[in-house]
C-alpha cells in the first residue's frame, strides 16, 4: 500500500469484492442473531449463503478488480461465518444434555478455525494445508442440520477441528469441490425449491472456479 492508499479514506479503499465479502459477514452476524431467537435451521441458511458469497467475491476479484482489503477483510468474515456462527449454532442445538463438553468443543472448534485462517495468511503454498475453514463451517452446520445426534455431531466437530489444524495438504480445487458436492447432494435430499436453488449456486460459483485463485486472489 502506498502512502496515497494510506492517506485515502476507507470508503474509496471499498472495491466491489469488498462489499460482497461484507455481505458475508452480515450473513454471518445474522446467523448469530437468528440462532439467539431460535431460528437455527433459518441461520443455517444464511451460513450457505455466506459461502456463496466467499466464493463470489473470490472470482470478482479474480476477474474484475482487486482492492487492498481483500485477503485482510476475507478472513474476518470467514472468522466470523465459518468460525463463531457454526460454533454457536453447535451450541444451540446440542448443549442440552451435556453443557461443558459441548461449551468445550465449540471453543476448540472456534480457535481451530482461527489458527487455521492465521497459518493460511502467513503462507505462500499451492496447496491447502489443512481443512479450509469455509468447507469445515458448510459440513458443520449442514450435519447439524440432518443428524440429531449430539455424540456424532460433536465426534464431527472433534475431527472437523483437528484437520483444519492438521498438516495435511489438499488440492484447492478438488478438496472444496468434494466437500461441496457431498454436502450439497446430502442436503438436497430433504430441503425445499428454495434451498436446491441454493445449493446449486453455492456448487457453480464457488467450488469450480476455486482451483483457478492464487495466493493474491484466493480471499479464503
Amino acid at each position: 500500500m502506498n502512502n496515497n492508499e494510506h492517506e485515502t479514506g476507507i470508503i474509496r479503499l471499498i472495491r466491489l469484492p469488498d462489499l460482497i465479502t461484507i455481505l458475508n459477514i452480515l450473513f454471518g452476524f445474522t446467523a448469530i442473531l437468528l440462532v439467539l431467537n431460535n431460528g437455527v435451521d433459518s441461520a443455517i441458511v444464511l451460513i450457505l449463503a455466506a459461502a456463496l458469497a466467499d466464493g463470489m467475491d473470490g472470482a470478482v476479484a479474480r476477474r474484475v478488480e482487486f482492492g487492498v482489503f481483500g485477503e485482510h477483510l476475507d478472513s474476518f468474515a470467514d472468522a466470523i461465518s465459518f468460525g463463531i456462527a457454526p460454533a454457536v449454532i453447535y451450541y444451540a442445538v446440542a448443549s442440552s444434555d451435556h453443557h461443558a463438553i459441548v461449551c468445550a468443543f465449540s471453543a476448540a472448534y472456534l480457535i481451530c478455525g482461527i489458527l487455521r485462517l492465521v497459518r493460511f495468511g502467513i503462507l505462500d503454498d499451492p496447496e491447502f494445508r489443512g481443512l479450509p475453514i469455509t468447507a469445515a463451517g458448510t459440513f458443520a452446520v449442514l450435519l447439524l442440520y440432518l443428524v440429531d445426534s449430539p455424540y456424532l455431531v460433536t465426534g464431527v466437530f472433534a475431527i472437523l477441528s483437528v484437520l483444519m489444524i492438521s498438516n495435511i495438504r489438499y488440492p484447492k480445487g478438488e478438496i472444496a469441490y468434494d466437500i461441496g458436492a457431498a454436502c450439497c447432494n446430502i442436503y438436497s435430499r430433504d430441503c425445499g425449491a428454495f434451498h436446491r436453488i441454493l445449493q446449486l449456486v453455492c456448487m457453480d460459483s464457488i467450488y469450480s472456479d476455486w482451483n483457478l485463485y492464487d495466493k493474491s486472489t484466493d480471499r479464503t
